[in-house]
């Protein structure tokens, strides 16, 4: 399989340079460099939407922790990273301010839960969610129905 950086650089048409992911069972990736992807920002204004995320939307944010990843040389870095895991950072994509669309923001999503191993009718249900709270417009979107085929 083609790494996630390229595949995502397809979708977006831009390059993207770096995806950092922990090492865990189950894995989890930054929340900024997912945000620098979606948006096209740099580290740091796609840090000042974060915080503004977590300020407007608290409910995405129980589904982060801080991890510090080791910078170029391997050193453990100094400051603390947020990330999520497949739930965690799919909420925080459809949340995202920006000028992309629906249907880039559902294809990034998808790709970075094949990324981290999960299952995509978590995303689908995500989808589901959101449209039954008025959150999406049922129309932006293709996708299966919440449930999978048994």
């Amino acid at each position: 399989m083609v790494d996630v950086q390229q595949q995502l650089s397809d979708l977006l048409g831009r390059k993207v340079k770096q995806i950092r992911k922990t090492d865990e069972v189950l894995p989890c990736i930054s929340v900024i460099d997912a945000t620098v992807v979606i948006t096209g920002q740099d580290a740091n204004n796609a840090a000042k939407v974060i915080n503004r995320v977590r300020e407007r939307f608290s409910d995405v944010t129980p589904f982060w922790s801080d991890v510090k990843f080791p910078d170029a040389r391997g050193r453990k870095g100094q400051t603390a990273t947020p990330v999520a895991c497949v739930r965690g950072i799919v909420e925080t994509l459809m949340v995202l301010p920006g000028i992309h669309a629906a249907n880039i923001r559902r294809q990034a999503a998808q790709l970075l839960v094949r990324y981290l191993g999960g299952y995509m009718y978590v995303l689908y249900a995500c989808f589901h969610i959101w449209a039954w709270r008025g959150l999406i417009s049922v129309s932006d979107y293709e996708f299966p129905p919440a449930r999978p085929p048994k």
